[in-house]
């Protein structure tokens, strides 16, 4: 009697095809195997020492501890997120990524199923950890909750590195380090705040202790969510075709981050309201350089879905609609969000009563910074690598500042020569450093902003003709579309045969 021949399947028909493939292929790559293996291994030599250690009774626990936690960090921190590196340029070099968009399959599900499959990776990775935790728990002088607690912040750091890894593999060459050097910002703010927050952890209030802030915890969890969908939305804006606005997501992804800063602000506690400002600002940085350095296109299936809203719809794409042109009223809106978080936090905390002005003028002076490398870039339609202009741009506004710092013997610069570049007059405006006796510089720099708007506004009508014949094709799409259905329900009567 011949035996039955079961089809053994090694994932389930239900998952999506793009984390099947990227799964079969991560799980069988030498750096996944090697970092398993040797992280397998140095838990098992730790143990050793560990246990000899207790036995001869002259063992200082902390030193294992550091060596655990140092290959623990180095492996979710390191190893495992730089694979993403390679996730995007490997389908380019062998010729792949035309072949996937040829089917149903949108750009955003393929960056989110090598993400997810990154993400599987490191959680096997990590449950694999779980048992030798436990194990330190009968050593004694282990507080495994706070061991646990921070595994876990160091699974949601390697998941939004993971994320950003990602984001940057869809850059060439010598640009993904340029990129990546921009990426520091967000990513050593969230993660200065984090380990600030881990060290802390042995008082009450901390996120690694018996009794962890809440508030505390809520930030950084809506951060890194925040940040990974806005790498995510970046890795697909690289890959994704002309049509899709996916300068939308990007632009919609940092508005909701800042709404849900000000919510943040106004739940927690006065002592964090700076923290929910500052965790929020390196994204939206992020976010007005992606604005700044797009062009308008007339394809109407940008378009469409914002025509058939009506007039609100139109309004809301003159923030949405990719350009340079609509990324005025885009850091515009970003920079009106900013004095709103200002004016929350200075009646939250009640400590700007006289810097108050100063921090309005500061968060103004920001956007306009953000704004300085588009009006140079308007000049320069046909320019190349855009974005590594914009990063440029704001090192050399920044250099602008050294050197007149430099010149004064590192006293106070002259505020008027700061005001002639944006980027150097928000870091002369600080009012922390320089405060509010500079009112000729800020009247400079005031004036010297509203002349840049202006030009910028005069040199994006060219932007906005484009938006409009666009929505011109998209309204006569929409209406040729109408009366096409129109017609085909109509109904045809067959004539009478006699």
């Amino acid at each position: 009697m011949t035996a039955a021949i079961h089809n053994v399947q090694d994932f389930a028909d239900w998952l999506p095809p793009m984390l099947v493939k990227e799964l079969r292929q991560g799980l069988r790559a030498k750096m996944f195997v090697s970092a398993f293996v040797a992280v397998q291994a140095v838990m098992i030599i730790l143990l050793g020492f560990r246990l000899t250690g207790v036995m001869g009774g002259d063992y200082l626990p902390d030193h294992v501890d550091d060596y655990q936690w140092l290959a623990i960090g180095a492996t979710l921190l390191i190893l495992l997120p730089v694979r993403g590196l390679t996730a995007i340029s490997e389908e380019t070099a062998q010729k792949t990524l035309d072949l996937m968009q040829l089917t149903s399959m949108s750009t955003t599900r393929l960056v989110w199923g090598k993400w997810c499959a990154l993400a599987s990776q490191t959680l096997l990775l990590v449950v694999a950890l779980l048992p030798y935790q436990v194990l330190t728990y009968f050593f004694g002088e282990v507080d495994v909750f706070a061991n646990l607690q921070l595994l876990g912040w160091l699974v949601l750091a390697s998941l939004v590195l993971t994320a950003l890894c990602i984001a940057l593999s869809s850059a060439h060459g010598w640009v993904k380090f340029v990129l990546l050097g921009l990426a520091a910002l967000p990513i050593g703010a969230f993660g200065l705040g984090l380990i600030e927050q881990i060290d802390r952890g042995n008082g009450a209030g901390g996120i690694v202790s018996e009794g962890p802030n809440a508030s505390w915890v809520l930030m950084f969890l809506y951060t890194g969510a925040m940040m990974t969908v806005f790498f995510m939305a970046v890795a697909s804006a690289r890959v994704s075709h002309v049509a899709e606005n996916t300068s939308a997501t990007i632009r919609c992804t940092a508005l909701f981050t800042m709404l849900g800063s000000m919510i943040g602000i106004c739940l927690s506690e006065s002592d964090q309201s700076y923290a929910w400002m500052t965790l929020s600002m390196p994204m939206l940085m992020w976010a007005a350089m992606e604005a700044m350095t797009e062009q308008a296109s007339v394809i109407p299936g940008i378009y469409m879905s914002w025509v058939k809203m009506g007039k609100a719809g139109e309004l809301w794409g003159r923030v949405l609609y990719p350009g340079w042109g609509t990324g005025i009223f885009f850091v515009l809106l970003m920079t009106a969000g900013l004095e709103v978080e200002v004016a929350l936090i200075a009646s939250k905390t009640g400590t700007w009563k006289d810097g108050t002005a100063d921090m309005f003028g500061c968060m103004f002076q920001f956007g306009m910074a953000m704004l300085f490398p588009g009006a140079v870039l308007s000049a320069l339609p046909k320019a190349r690598q855009r974005h590594v202009f914009f990063v440029l741009m704001q090192v050399a506004g920044i250099a602008w500042f050294v050197a007149c710092t430099a010149a004064n013997g590192g006293s106070r610069p002259n505020a008027v020569l700061l005001a002639l570049c944006p980027t150097s007059a928000f870091l002369g405006w600080v009012p922390f450093t320089y405060p509010s006796s500079h009112g000729v510089g800020h009247a400079v720099a005031v004036l010297m902003d509203c002349l840049m708007l202006i030009w910028m506004l005069m040199r994006a009508q060219t932007e906005f003709d484009t938006i409009r014949r666009g929505e011109l094709r998209a309204r006569r799409l929409l209406n040729v579309g109408a009366t096409a259905s129109a017609d085909s329900s109509i109904p045809v009567s067959s004539p009478q045969l006699p």
